[in-house]
Formats: structure tokens, C-alpha cells, sequence
């Protein structure tokens, strides 16, 4: 018995296919309606909103590093440079204009798709990208510069000041050389051998400095010679039109909006009948129950 009650239970609380038919047909109106009104007050909002222009332009902005003595400039990869200037665009400051950017790794490609509400702003914007790209790696590169330049600085002193104190050590033991044991002469061995080893370090980082002077009077023209930066393609100026799929969307999304009001006031409806139901059931059980107490 209780089986059967469960099973007629659950098939109770189950939604069939006609529920769903009968409940649609019941809110064909009220559905037809809200979805008609919300898919027009968005669609007329959509139109009459500032047109939007959309320009794409391809750069290639590419590493030349320069190897020096135990560095290279600049350190970073064609990708970090690229992402580098990915983030500078991000948080442009030009706020008419909205700049999203990819890198491909595999062409080694920088895509800037620049959209706004004023066609000259983009154009302008467009043809000052070189720029703004150029001034966002000479600000980030001058830095390495000076650090660079800092740091080799630092070595070489310090080379100098190791090298002098190689030299006095070997002028001290080698004039009494042949008096000196085997030690002596293997420890005069190795000393020469760090001079020469440091000796050759710091024509290396003599050399480096042709690079650094240069990149200390002129620091553009330096940056020029290890980072290239030109444009590939640009696209002319277009109007984003007003997409289909924009429409299918706000029909979809105005459909479902429709669909819960219809629940809702069904829900608010049962509610009320089964409150209506309750108050005209209690007088009735006021009644029964005044009659078995007046019952003997």
C-alpha cells in the first residue's frame, strides 16, 4: 500500500510534456507580449546608442639583443616585448578608444584591434601606435640601460682593483723564485693563471663598453639598433554594424524573462487559492465543531 502511494506520489510531482504544453498555452499572451516589449526596448536602445568603429593594425616588434660580456641587452625575448606592450596598451590612457591585443608566438605577430565612437579618433590613434609602442620600450629599455651601464660600471672596478692585487702578489714572489720551493712556484702558477683569465674579462667588458658609451649619449639610437618595431597591414576604418546574432541573443534573453513572470504569477496565483481555500474551510470546521459539543 505504501508503494503504491509513493509511486502515485512521485508520478504526482513529476512535469510531464503536457504540463509544459498547457502551461505555455495558458501564458501564450503574457509570454508573447513581455518577450515582444523587452526585445524592442533593446533592440531600439542598441540603435540609437553611438556607432562603433573598429580598426585592426599588425606590427612585429622584434628583439636584436646585443650578447656582452655576461649579458645580453636587452634581456628580455621578442615575446616578453610583446607582452610588454600588450599591458602598456591595456592601460592606455586614452579613454575614447578600447585596444585589445594578441601576440602570435608562431609569427611573431602583434595584433591591435582598436574600437571607438569617433572614426578620426581611431585613425589618429592608429597612426600614433609606432609611436606609442616606441615610447613604451625606450621607457622600460632606458632603465635597463642605466642599470646595465651601473652594473658593468661596479665589475669593472672591482676587476681593476682584483687585477691590481694579482699583480702585487706575483711581484712579490717572483723575484725570489729560485730560492722558493715547489709550492711557491705552483702557487705563482695559479696566480698568473687568474690574471690572465681576469686580464681577458676585462677586454671583454672594454669592448662592452663601445656598446654602453653609445647607449649612454644616445639612448633612442641604441634602442633603435636592438628592438624593430614596424607595421605589416592596417585596415581601413570600419563601421561595426548592429549583428544578427546580437538580435537572437536579446530575443533569447527577453524569452526566458517572459517564461519567469509567467511562473511567478502562476506560483503568486496557487498561493492565493489555497489561502482562499484555508478561510473558507475554517467557518465550516467552526460549525462541525459547535455541533458535536451541543451533541449529548
Amino acid at each position: 500500500m505504501s508503494r503504491d502511494s509513493s509511486y502515485q506520489s512521485s508520478s504526482d510531482d513529476e512535469i510531464s510534456l503536457a504540463d509544459i504544453i498547457r502551461f505555455f498555452l495558458r501564458n501564450l499572451t503574457l509570454i508573447g507580449l513581455i518577450t515582444i516589449g523587452f526585445t524592442g526596448l533593446a533592440l531600439v536602445y542598441s540603435l540609437t546608442r553611438p556607432a562603433n568603429y573598429q580598426q585592426k593594425s599588425v606590427l612585429a616588434i622584434q628583439a636584436n639583443p646585443i650578447k656582452l660580456a655576461d649579458r645580453t641587452f636587452p634581456a628580455e625575448n621578442t615575446a616578453n616585448l610583446n607582452n610588454l606592450v600588450i599591458s602598456a596598451l591595456n592601460n592606455q590612457d586614452n579613454l575614447s578608444i578600447q585596444a585589445s591585443s594578441t601576440f602570435d608566438a608562431g609569427t611573431q605577430q602583434l595584433t591591435v584591434t582598436a574600437t571607438g565612437t569617433k572614426a578620426e579618433a581611431l585613425k589618429s590613434f592608429s597612426t600614433s601606435l609606432p609611436t606609442f609602442i616606441q615610447d613604451t620600450l625606450q621607457s622600460h629599455l632606458n632603465k635597463q640601460v642605466l642599470a646595465t651601464i651601473t652594473a658593468a660600471d661596479i665589475e669593472q672596478s672591482r676587476a681593476n682593483e682584483a687585477l691590481a692585487q694579482l699583480n702585487q702578489q706575483i711581484n712579490t714572489i717572483g723575484p725570489s723564485l729560485n730560492n722558493s720551493s715547489i709550492a711557491a712556484i705552483a702557487r705563482l702558477n695559479a696566480l698568473e693563471e687568474q690574471r690572465a683569465i681576469l686580464t681577458t674579462n676585462l677586454a671583454l667588458r672594454q669592448a662592452d663598453s663601445r656598446y654602453l658609451d653609445e647607449a649612454k649619449a644616445s639612448p633612442q639610437a641604441f634602442i633603435d639598433k636592438v628592438v624593430s618595431i614596424s607595421v605589416l597591414a592596417q585596415s581601413e576604418v570600419e563601421k561595426l554594424g548592429f549583428q544578427k546574432r546580437s538580435i537572437v541573443l536579446i530575443a533569447i534573453t527577453s524569452f526566458i524573462m517572459a517564461v519567469l513572470v509567467a511562473i511567478v504569477r502562476e506560483q503568486l496565483v496557487l498561493i492565493g487559492n489555497a489561502d482562499a481555500q484555508k478561510t473558507l474551510a475554517a467557518p465550516q470546521s467552526e460549525l462541525e465543531d459547535l455541533e458535536e459539543s451541543r451533541q449529548p
